[in-house]
């Protein structure tokens, strides 16, 4: 919620009594943008300062937001962030749920029932890979299940959809879930294997097994194609779901 009133003492910090005539420069030598009665400048919106910082965070990582560089960012004085915002704090917060906002708005893509719910565990995954900084934010306020559910809920309706119903279809929304989780944390381990000790692909290609098939020896021989993997395991669990709706009708 916007504030009322600026906090106490920010404006000393960027106006310097007694070496500029004019309150509306700073000690740096820019000019303050003008403001209304009441001191919310003209022209600055809530949703600008939080788009913004969403992009700055997205961009360089929640510790290089700041109140000065987002306010320098926009072009406007630290003051402004306070009356629109509030603290660090609150604008945190408010990152996540704009960004969580989003994550409910977004839709669903596919036409059969295999292919969203695959579209929707897709999702999951996505948002786990590419906004690790939000999700960073997110768990230090303590909201990392305010972002993750909306997701959650998505697939639920798909699965709700398809015709799982009961303690199945709950099984089925937490078997996915923990199947997509588990990559969501291998992933970044394979990334950091050390290039000092050998991985598993350069032992398995010192075993030479009669016992082992051709083609298990030749795909572990081989780096991993995790995307491929992750896609072969989402579509074996989703059928093997939804074959009980199809025996059930």
């Amino acid at each position: 919620m916007p504030h009322n009133g600026p906090a106490v003492g920010v404006e000393h910090c960027y106006i310097s009594a007694g070496l500029c005539k004019d309150p509306a420069v700073t000690v740096t030598g820019s000019r303050v943008p003008a403001r209304r009665a009441g001191g919310r400048q003209t022209g600055m919106t809530r949703d600008r300062i939080v788009d913004e910082a969403l992009a700055m965070v997205e961009a360089e990582g929640v510790e290089q937001l700041s109140m000065r560089k987002l306010a320098a960012q926009l072009g406007t004085a630290p003051t402004t962030i306070y009356w629109h915002v509030g603290g660090r704090e609150q604008l945190l917060d408010a990152l996540v749920e704009r960004y969580t906002s989003r994550l409910v708005a977004s839709a669903v893509s596919g036409v059969t029932p295999a292919t969203r719910i695959a579209a929707a565990a897709r999702q999951i995954r996505d948002h786990a890979r590419h906004h690790p900084q939000l999700i960073a934010v997110a768990q230090e306020r303590g909201l990392g299940p305010t972002m993750a559910v909306p997701l959650q809920v998505a697939l639920a309706r798909e699965l709700t959809a398809a015709g799982l119903r009961g303690r199945a279809a709950g099984r089925a929304l937490r078997s996915i879930l923990y199947v997509v989780g588990g990559f969501i944390v291998l992933e970044p381990r394979l990334a950091r294997v050390s290039s000092t000790q050998p991985d598993s692909v350069a032992l398995w290609n010192q075993i030479e097994d009669d016992t082992i098939d051709a083609g298990v020896l030749a795909e572990m021989r081989t780096p991993p194609d995790i995307d491929a993997v992750f896609e072969d395991t989402l579509a074996l669990l989703i059928a093997s779901l939804l074959a009980g709706t199809s025996r059930n009708r």
